[in-house]
């Protein structure tokens, strides 16, 4: 999921841990920001607080070049209107699902699926957002698991823009679209999503699919013909674990054996 929906969490756990967003430092601070602002925090303390932080936790961190940045965002993100996102779960109901299901197309599907649940966490987080989603096509298309690319993605935005699901401004280098097909009316709820890991699994358990549960890590997954029990990740990471086992187990034996014969050499 490309938005963070538990940010007092992420807070509090970069405040305890030294927790930074290695890839986007900036959304550590951002979240920081509407933290301290929160719990009473002035600007020059705020400030002070993530200068401090910086300092401490991130190793790249020069105070001449990173001060336009820290004041400009406390002056973006420190103020009433920025309040931390706390989403625990989105719900979708049957006449969306249906909606959705009536595409007969399941790639057009899976994709549609991920649209409204965005739609849904930005509505939450921006009740002036009116159901539009404003994302890269590359995030959206990596989220319904899909792998098309370029001029694919924009032909199978298209046909959903033709079918009337979804509307699209002229915009070049940005998914900026509006969903037609939220119904916030209907409370006969369907799914609803907790885990937003590889979330349009949900919508295939719903169709029918065989999707079970990692049991590391509770992460859903689609089984194949042969029967799963790991998702990718956990599934790599036991594999280190059984091979880092078996190589110690192969060098104690070696160790064994090299001694038992040394000490049947003593003997004779």
């Amino acid at each position: 999921m490309d938005i963070i929906l538990k940010e007092k969490e992420i807070a509090l756990k970069s405040i305890e841990t030294g927790y930074i967003d290695e890839k986007k430092p900036t959304n550590t601070i951002r979240i920081l920001i509407k933290y301290y602002y929160n719990i009473g925090m002035n600007k020059d303390q705020i400030l002070d607080e993530l200068e401090s932080f910086m300092r401490k936790y991130y190793l790249d961190f020069n105070a001449v070049s990173w001060q336009n940045i820290l004041e400009g965002m406390i002056k973006t993100y420190a103020n009433d209107k920025q309040t931390l996102v706390n989403i625990d779960s989105i719900r979708i109901n049957k006449l969306e699902l249906e909606k959705i299901k009536d595409l007969n197309d399941l790639k057009l599907e899976k994709l549609s699926f991920v649209l409204l649940v965005y739609a849904k966490i930005l509505n939450k987080i921006n009740d002036k957002n009116n159901n539009w989603v404003n994302k890269s096509s590359s995030i959206i298309f990596k989220e319904a698991l899909l792998k098309d690319t370029g001029k694919k993605q924009k032909l199978i935005l298209k046909q959903l823009k033709d079918l009337e699901y979804i509307s699209i401004p002229k915009m070049v280098n940005k998914t900026s679209l509006r969903i037609n097909y939220i119904n916030e009316e209907s409370e006969d709820v369907e799914i609803e999503i907790f885990d937003f890991r590889d979330f349009v699994l949900e919508y295939l358990k719903w169709r029918g699919e065989k999707v079970d549960i990692c049991e590391n890590c509770s992460r859903l997954i689609l089984q194949s013909s042969n029967h799963k029990k790991y998702c990718k990740e956990c599934f790599e990471k036991n594999r280190l674990i059984y091979k880092a086992q078996k190589e110690k187990e192969y060098r104690e034996n070696r160790k064994r054996g090299q001694l038992e014969t040394y000490s049947n050499t003593l003997e004779e």
